[in-house]
């Protein structure tokens, strides 16, 4: 069995990621290629705050809607 290196290059300077907080895996299997990333979570009460602001909404729109 001949064995064969491939070597990709991604440029992260755009991302503002660094290069320890990307990880790249692939196999010849399907589905089974993943690329994983370091992320910074949202805040609950922003979350919050935002899910209470669209239900405000949709609901003005409703009411605005049966009259």
């Amino acid at each position: 069995m001949n064995e064969a290196t491939l070597t990709i290059m991604i440029d992260l300077a755009a991302t503002g990621w660094d290069g320890d907080d990307l990880g790249l895996r692939w196999t010849m299997a399907c589905s089974n290629d993943v690329i994983q990333g370091v992320y910074n979570p949202i805040p609950e009460p922003g979350t919050l705050l935002l899910f209470g602001a669209g239900l405000l909404g949709l609901a003005g729109y409703g009411r605005r809607r049966t009259r």
